[in-house]
């Protein structure tokens, strides 16, 4: 149960965030070539092709390609908070091994790519920056604490980079409004 929930949560993250990334922002609308009604395998046929033309004309977001997805992870491996970080980690590759195991998302593998911060705030913005500007990431995944996660967010607002279930105290994280945050509390 708990493997479906995580598939489904990682499903909805990538397809919401893929959908803002392909949404068209034009206001005008566009009107049908065939005004009259016909047959219904017609009309399925016609959204069948627009779909394929959309499809086409949508660029994947960053660090996605037709056959992964690619996320960036900051943890305190070393330090105090190692054994927090270790735990963070393993839970990251259980969650990858289930959903690759079950075909990935829409047949893309999720990938990790984890770097050390030792919680330190300054290790954590040179970690994002890497994974941004370096590895071009789709997302940075699961941040711990309050402190590291405030130091990088601004370059999450500035990337339009979303931070998925990070580890802090700090409520106002989780105010939707302020960040490109996802959070499962």
């Amino acid at each position: 149960m708990k493997s479906k929930l995580w598939k489904l949560l990682a499903i909805f993250a990538v397809l919401g965030l893929i959908a803002v990334g392909c949404g068209d922002d034009d206001d005008s609308s566009s009107s049908s070539s065939s005004e009259s009604s016909s047959s219904e395998s017609s009309s399925s046929e016609s959204s069948s092709s627009e779909e394929a033309a959309a499809e086409e004309e949508c660029e994947l977001a960053r660090g996605v390609t037709d056959d992964k997805i690619l996320f960036g992870s900051s943890q305190p491996m070393t330090g105090n908070l190692a054994a927090l970080g270790e735990q963070a980690v393993l839970a990251m590759e259980v969650t990858r091994d289930r959903i690759n195991e079950g075909g990935g998302i829409y047949g893309r593998m999720i990938e990790f790519i984890v770097q050390d911060d030792a919680y330190n705030p300054e290790k954590t913005v040179a970690n994002a920056q890497y994974f941004i500007e370096q590895e071009n990431v789709f997302a940075i995944w699961a941040s711990i604490g309050s402190a590291t996660l405030k130091a990088a967010l601004p370059l999450h607002d500035e990337s339009n980079t979303p931070s998925l279930f990070p580890w802090a105290q700090d409520l106002s994280f989780y105010d939707v409004n302020n960040h490109p945050l996802f959070s499962l509390s």
